[in-house]
């Protein structure tokens, strides 16, 4: 597979594409949110292709939100007045309302009535957007703008923008994080649990059955038969004066 790259065409193989990433990664032309990662210029490169875009239009159009591609206002424009059904677009700023500026975007493709949307400071406040830290609260016209515009496109050249949404919009969206999966508590089977019991108990069992009989010597043996002879010896004797002495009362040795 050739790997020859002219300056000035579009990767034709993922070879091509890669090297030229890797060039662009480390140029100060590189955006960056690309600088020195090969791999997402690739992605974005991609992107730009699958919608019309060329290499370092691409790069410069499309950005990723929070793991979302998305595309920027004015890119979204070049993009929808390059298909062949697009009539014009008129977007202004009403002002009548002080205290509610309007941002009113129309846009007419061939063969369609024109669509119109808007976008005003009310919504902005119901989104909780007006008066935000950042773009809002610096540039809120062109913020209004940029959004009535990206309501508007989308609506009307989805065959264009396949699905991207406008940058301005997504970069607005709130960050929802996935709850943190917690580790799953291992259930132990009760039979299981009972049968490793049962053999721990018989382990248990068979040590303390293990009892070693008690050895003895020839002279401890003949001592301890003495001693039971001289307690024989003892016990009858002591029967005997028992019996005389309760013989004399009248009575049985049982009776003590």
């Amino acid at each position: 597979m050739s790997t020859e790259m002219t300056i000035g065409c579009i990767p034709k193989t993922s070879e091509q594409a890669m090297k030229l990433a890797k060039f662009i990664s480390t140029s100060n032309f590189c955006p960056k949110t690309y600088h020195n990662k090969p791999g997402d210029i690739v992605v974005a490169i991609q992107m730009g292709a699958e919608v019309g875009l060329k290499p370092m239009q691409a790069l410069q159009g499309i950005a990723c939100i929070n793991g979302v591609p998305t595309i920027w206002g004015d890119a979204m424009l070049a993009l929808c007045r390059s298909n062949n059904e697009f009539e014009y677009l008129d977007e202004f700023i009403d002002d009548s309302d002080k205290v509610n500026l309007t941002a009113i975007c129309k846009v007419k493709r061939k063969g369609e009535p024109v669509h119109v949307c808007t976008f005003s400071q009310e919504d902005a406040k119901t989104a909780g957007l007006f008066n935000k830290s950042g773009p809002w609260k610096s540039y809120p016209k062109r913020m209004l703008q940029m959004r009535a515009r990206g309501f508007a496109l989308r609506n009307t050249f989805a065959d264009s923008l396949k699905g991207l949404k406008s940058t301005e919009e997504v970069r607005d969206y709130e960050v929802i994080e996935a709850p943190k999966k917690e580790p799953k508590k291992v259930v132990e089977n009760p039979t299981e649990k009972a049968l490793e019991d049962l053999k721990k108990m018989d382990k248990t069992i068979d040590i303390t059955n293990k009892v070693e009989e008690p050895t003895f010597t020839e002279k401890e043996m003949a001592q301890a038969v003495d001693h039971e002879i001289a307690d024989e010896l003892v016990k009858r004797e002591f029967n005997s004066v028992i019996g005389k002495e309760t013989a004399n009362l009248g009575c049985m040795p049982e009776d003590f």
